[in-house]
């Protein structure tokens, strides 16, 4: 959060967080992209985090706009 807030030399146009960077599941984490959304100054986030889907675990990445809002997402692809 606290490299988010800080201060750029130039304006950003996306902030990417690495891998399951957030540790509360997609499916519950409203209160913290808002927190995300509002560290960003409402630049778009690409966020890594876990999500339930179709009854088991995604490792996927979310796209987070202003407000906290999901954008868009993607999750990986189990092949076993």
């Amino acid at each position: 959060i606290e490299f988010t807030r800080a201060a750029s030399v130039k304006p950003l146009d996306l902030i990417i967080w690495p891998e399951t960077s957030v540790s509360t599941l997609l499916n519950d984490s409203n209160e913290i992209l808002k927190e995300i959304s509002t560290a960003a100054s409402n630049v778009p986030v690409i966020i890594g985090v876990n999500e339930l889907v179709d009854g088991g675990m995604r490792n996927s990445i979310a796209v987070i706009g202003k407000d906290g809002i999901v954008l868009d997402k993607f999750h990986k692809k189990n092949n076993f």
